[in-house]
């Protein structure tokens, strides 16, 4: 159960990042 709970917040994290990283090339 730990495994997977880190597991869905790294995968959130990607997520968010690449959501971040979209917006910032956007911009530019």
């Amino acid at each position: 159960m730990k495994i997977k709970k880190s597991r869905l917040k790294c995968e959130i994290e990607i997520v968010s990042y690449s959501k971040t990283n979209k917006s910032e090339r956007r911009e530019k």
